[in-house]
């Protein structure tokens, strides 16, 4: 390797450092700048048959693993002010030592971009995206954590 070459590499390692550094804290500002979508979002994006009220089946993410303390009145659905009347979900919220999926899944899609992850999972993201496809779904974080857990095992 010529001289030229090493300082041609150096200046790319360098140059994609600073990338990646930059990146990562613009995520982490757009993370902490981040608010809890409004009631009127929160039915703009569930409410399929605009009907105003969310059915069981229209809600996912969080809001479907709490719609029964949401429905108030217990009539199987919820109204925007059932909605604006349920307590808060804290962002960020932490199971144990680790973020659950559906906290860290703020459009609740089903998989996570690196606009909705930090810290750890930021860095490790394109190491645990399998597929290369710019999302983690929860089967990647799964056998991701599976991996972890078994740190000492060989693959075969």
């Amino acid at each position: 390797m010529t001289f030229k070459s090493l300082k041609l590499s150096v200046l790319i390692i360098g140059l994609a450092l600073v990338t990646s550094n930059a990146l990562s804290a613009q995520g982490k500002d757009e993370l902490k700048d981040r608010k809890p979508a409004t009631v009127a979002q929160i039915f703009k994006r569930m409410d399929a048959n605009n009907d105003g009220y969310l059915a069981l089946e229209e809600v996912k993410g969080p809001l479907k693993n709490d719609f029964a303390k949401v429905d108030a009145n217990e009539d199987g659905l919820i109204s925007k002010e059932e909605l604006a009347k349920a307590p808060k979900r804290k962002m960020n919220k932490q199971k144990g030592s680790k973020l659950e999926f559906e906290e860290m899944d703020s459009n609740s899609d089903g998989k996570l971009t690196m606009i909705e992850v930090s810290g750890p999972l930021k860095v490790m993201f394109s190491k645990l995206d399998a597929n290369s496809d710019g999302f983690l779904t929860k089967e990647e974080m799964a056998k991701a954590s599976k991996s972890q857990d078994n740190p000492n095992k060989q693959k075969r």
